[in-house]
């Protein structure tokens, strides 16, 4: 079974990880899409943490902030692309509690 993205299209995970190592590469098309396919479901994981609409505002700029600077750090043998950029925004989140 394969279960859509925050988009609405399911996901794939060698498109989102040939996405990944375009942004890496300075491919700002590759970032616009991520974003659209994701920016929903990363602010759903971030605000279950949050609960506070302005904080998950702010910790998804700072994670697609990092995706843009830290994509060459995804490496498909440690698992999907979806996983990695879900990871990073729970503990983002997580780090905006303790703070």
């Amino acid at each position: 079974m394969t279960l859509p993205s925050s988009s609405g299209l399911p996901y794939d995970d060698v498109a989102d990880g040939e996405m990944l190592n375009g942004i890496a590469a300075g491919d700002y098309e590759s970032f616009r899409l991520v974003h659209e396919r994701y920016a929903g479901l990363l602010f759903t994981t971030i605000q279950k943490i949050l609960n506070d609409p302005d904080d998950t505002e702010e910790v998804l700029q700072e994670v697609m902030n990092s995706l843009w600077h830290k994509a060459h750090l995804y490496h498909p043998r440690r698992g999907r692309p979806i996983t990695w950029l879900a990871s990073t925004a729970r503990n983002r989140a997580i780090d905006r509690l303790r703070a």
